[in-house]
């Protein structure tokens, strides 16, 4: 019998290879499925051990390789691209493209479809992982699927698994809307491989019905980034040229909620380079990679935060400008 309050991992199929979609979609629970909303540009390299946010709610987690560079396939129609140095045994060669969906409530007692368009120049293993977090602390979580490894083939195909979420019961725990579903698709390769493996779109639909291609609406993906992500490029000039204390304040276009903190925010200057601002002195000439002093976060209140303040200490700038990403997951 489970203990109350736990519920037990439920039994899910292999993946389906090689399916037929019934049809194109445009709905997808999965934000950004198309991968069309990049962060701070493409390509981002993970190294090893580490994992870093690509697109959308997107993040690549390097837990068996030496390196992964994503990249984006195609500006027009989206795709990312993972070039994968596999490490040597014995480690675990495995990486993970993964997502956490907010909101872990739509999912309650529900059966859904994972379906994605994978292309590969390598054999490679893939498998679904999933559980479902339900509380702010993050202490607690249900196994929703962890599917048995597939082969997958040299080429593209679309794969496919249906899996079931367990009712998560609202009197048993502290479940709120900032809790997610973690869900992640995860390739497995040899001891030193070397593959590039692309995925062109990543759906999850109600029931059991296998759609796709996705048609992603980028407008609508961008509003459901809001409350997690925002980039931009700030700019500000006519300030006095004698050291001193300046700060750059950025505000967001939408809140941001209080996962947010100084350390999910990165800044680049103008030539790209992460950590590092651009000045300009009185004349409007430009340097790049100068250092700033510290990032300090805006709040707008215990749940929300508006912005961000780039200080820099001792500065004789007359303006300055960055590029920035701010993502709270």
């Amino acid at each position: 019998m489970t203990a109350p309050g736990i519920l037990a991992k439920r039994k899910t199929p292999s993946l389906s290879l090689n399916v037929t979609p019934e049809a194109p979609t445009i709905e997808n629970a999965l934000v950004d499925g198309a991968f069309m909303n990049w962060h701070a540009g493409t390509p981002v390299t993970v190294g090893t051990g580490l994992q870093g946010n690509v697109c959308g709610l997107w993040r690549v987690v390097a837990h068996g390789a030496d390196s992964v560079i994503a990249s984006r396939h195609s500006v027009e129609t989206g795709g990312i691209l993972l070039t994968i140095d596999y490490q040597a045994s014995p480690t675990l060669e495995v990486v993970y493209l993964r997502q956490l969906i907010p909101n872990i409530l739509q999912f309650s007692g529900g059966t859904y479809t994972f379906t994605a368009d994978i292309e590969t120049d390598v054999e490679i293993g893939c498998d679904v992982y999933a559980q479902a977090r339900y509380n702010v602390n993050d202490t607690n979580r249900v196994l929703v699927i962890d599917s048995d490894q597939s082969t997958l083939s040299v080429g593209r195909q679309r794969i496919s698994v249906p899996f079931f979420v367990p009712v998560l019961n609202e009197d048993l725990y502290p479940i709120d809307f900032r809790n997610s579903l973690e869900f992640a698709v995860r390739f497995f390769g040899a001891s030193n491989l070397q593959a590039n493996v692309l995925v062109r779109d990543a759906i999850i639909t109600p029931g059991t019905a296998i759609y796709g291609p996705y048609l992603e609406d980028q407008y609508e993906q961008l509003d459901r980034l809001a409350p997690y992500f925002e980039s931009g490029n700030f700019q500000t000039g006519g300030l006095s040229e004698s050291s001193g204390q300046k700060r750059f304040a950025v505000r967001y276009r939408t809140p941001k909620w209080r996962t947010f903190s100084a350390a999910n925010i990165q800044v680049f200057d103008q030539a790209g380079t992460a950590g590092k601002i651009s000045t300009y002195n009185a004349a409007g000439v430009r340097t790049d990679g100068v250092a700033y002093t510290v990032i300090g976060e805006n709040y707008a209140g215990d749940d929300f935060r508006d912005g961000f303040t780039v200080v820099a200490n001792g500065s004789t700038a007359a303006g300055a400008s960055f590029r920035w990403t701010s993502t709270g997951f």
